[in-house]
């Protein structure tokens, strides 16, 4: 299948529970809830053109770390700073192409657990307190995070390692969860994806919260 933009179309793939729920329990079937969503074209498109201005600013400052003969120092830092940023990006940025283009899920959401694969990092449901919507401006829809918040983060950040617990530790200290992810970038409504929640656990949801009061929350 295709967009009209005739670019392939992400994936959203849903195997859901055929028995209807008993009121506040996930919903349990003949069958494993689980709901894979991929990676959002429009997403890819932004980070996209934040590792082209990257390079372009790597570039330049490549160029002007060495004027008219002479070694820039700082020039030099910035370059080395930007092009290690440069490199990080663009190797998410390939592997979210390659992940979209393979049809595989950024995000899953099982009957047992979540997992976020572009950062590796799984929790099961019952090591999560509730899935909290941040929002960073009421007015833009892209600034909304869905967070999903543990019972305990020094648990789970110990059970981490190596650029999966970087990315933990991050979360947790900016929106208060080890995993986290934008609705834009996902190839689902974002009712959709909080509907597929609801279906697959009993873990509350919470409405939408200024990230200001998600403090003191450091690893």
């Amino acid at each position: 299948m295709r967009t009209a933009g005739g670019a392939p179309s992400p994936v959203v793939r849903m195997t859901l529970p055929e028995r209807a729920p008993v009121p506040g329990t996930p919903e349990t079937g003949s069958r494993p809830a689980v709901v894979e969503i991929g990676y959002a074209w429009r997403g890819l498109r932004d980070s996209a053109a934040f590792a082209l201005i990257a390079i372009f600013v790597t570039t330049f400052l490549a160029f002007r770390a060495k004027d008219e003969g002479r070694i820039e120092p700082v020039a030099v830092v910035l370059c080395v700073v930007c092009g290690v940023g440069t490199v990080w990006l663009g190797g998410f940025v390939a592997r979210a192409v390659w992940r979209t283009v393979r049809r595989l899920p950024l995000l899953t959401l099982g009957s047992e657990r979540v997992v976020l694969h572009s950062a590796r990092v799984a929790l099961p449901w019952s090591d999560i307190a509730e899935v909290r919507i941040v929002s960073r401006s009421p007015d833009d829809r892209t600034a909304k995070i869905i967070v999903f918040v543990p019972v305990d983060a020094d648990r789970v950040l110990a059970g981490l390692r190596g650029m999966p617990r970087r990315f933990a530790r991050s979360g947790i200290k900016r929106v208060g969860g080890p995993i986290f992810v934008r609705p834009h970038d996902l190839a689902m409504p974002f009712a959709e994806v909080l509907a597929a929640v609801r279906r697959v656990t009993a873990v509350p949801v919470r409405p939408a919260i200024d990230p200001r009061s998600v403090g003191g929350m450091r690893r």
